[in-house]
């Protein structure tokens, strides 16, 4: 079923938005998401960290 129409841009209608029904995890789930999603975002930052910190021991190695 398409909902959007026009041909160089897609719209849709408020009306048609109101017709599409959008299922939400109940509350655990929800969590579970959001512990998962932290977990990824705290490994990210950790290797960020540990990525600044070995660039900058090879500038030290490169200096020397």
């Amino acid at each position: 079923m398409r909902l959007a129409q026009g041909t160089k841009v897609l719209g849709i209608s408020s009306s048609r938005i109101s017709e599409i029904t959008v299922e939400i995890p109940c509350l655990e789930e929800q969590q579970m998401i959001v512990n998962f999603l932290t977990a990824i975002e705290n490994k990210i930052n950790f290797n960020n960290t540990h990525i600044l910190a070995i660039e900058e021991y090879k500038k030290q190695l490169v200096l020397n």
